[in-house]
């Protein structure tokens, strides 16, 4: 493939792989061997009179990147990438980069493209960190004072299920001694404790019982107080829940939707109940239930203001 760059376009986020050469076709193919339409990430399958015949010696890896289609042998490159609609493909990163949020496929090339976009982003990288319930988060090279939300700024390029939980700024990413991104030191300095970014703990009870209300609402292990409770895939439906919940637990009846929606963050949205002048025990002394796993229901009276016995 070939691009003819002078000086990249204000609105590029990276340089793209270009237009095919003669003889050469290119197809972007989703996992379900369907094309993809313009814009959609795919695997980059390579085909032509340029294609190898296979890998010398090696039958199983010839089996698995070299196909047959609709009478044309492919090489399967292992990238992801798609195509805009004038033709010209754009390089998002290695199939092997590809990670499993929430149940959701991700591809950690597509969120880095995407944070590219948002101004003063001089790098962006994708991490995944966790095991028991993955986090997606993003590693940033910029001012922070420059940046600002990255959140915001990406709400409107990626589904919720992509956008990363939180966000750490460095001066410079890591790079290998070849000058290339080090996803693994990257990784590393992304784990929990790792940075002097606050990971989310909650600074009280009404927070702590606050996040596990939106998380067994949310169907997660954990929420920490600064995530984006709509990145997290909460909506209208979900924020009705939890505000039932907050109003029925804590005992608060100007707990409101358009509070949460306003702040999106257990932080926010405490701060907007008054956590201060807030207590977990209700007016009749008794302690907040914890919440309990997914299916169970609490055995316990209502407040006898509310009529029941």
């Amino acid at each position: 493939m070939c691009e003819v760059v002078g000086e990249p376009p204000a609105h590029w986020a990276t340089v793209p792989f270009g237009i095919p050469l003669r003889n050469v076709r290119c197809r972007i193919v989703a996992p379900s061997g369907r094309d993809c339409p313009d814009w959609v990430a795919g695997e980059l399958w390579v085909g032509g009179a340029n294609v190898a015949a296979g890998y010398r010696n090696d039958v199983q890896r010839t089996a698995d990147r070299f196909v047959e289609h609709g009478g044309i042998r492919w090489y399967k490159t292992g990238d992801i990438a798609r195509y805009w609609p004038d033709g010209t493909i754009e390089f998002l990163g290695r199939a092997d980069n590809q990670v499993q949020i929430r149940g959701y496929r991700v591809e950690l090339g597509e969120v880095e493209s995407a944070l590219r976009t948002v101004p003063g982003v001089r790098h962006a990288v994708a991490a995944v960190v966790g095991t028991s319930a993955p986090t997606l988060i993003a590693a940033i090279a910029g001012d922070p004072g420059e940046v600002g939300d990255v959140t915001a700024a990406v709400v409107n390029l990626l589904p919720g299920y992509m956008i990363p939980r939180r966000t750490v700024f460095f001066e410079q990413i890591p790079l290998t001694a070849n000058g290339k991104l080090d996803r693994r030191a990257v990784a590393a300095l992304l784990e929990p404790g790792a940075t002097d970014h606050e990971d989310g703990a909650a600074r009280n009870d009404v927070e702590a019982a606050l996040a596990g209300i939106v998380a067994e609402v949310l169907g997660v292990d954990s929420v920490g107080v600064q995530d984006d409770f709509l990145a997290l895939g909460g909506d209208s439906v979900l924020a009705t829940t939890v505000v039932a919940r907050v109003r029925d637990w804590l005992d608060i009846d100007h707990a409101l939707v358009s509070d949460l929606f306003a702040t999106r963050t257990v932080t926010g949205f405490a701060e907007r109940l008054g956590a201060g002048r807030l207590s977990v025990a209700r007016r009749n002394d008794c302690r907040l239930s914890p919440p309990l796993p997914r299916g169970r229901r609490i055995d316990r009276c209502g407040s006898p203001r509310r009529g029941l016995a």
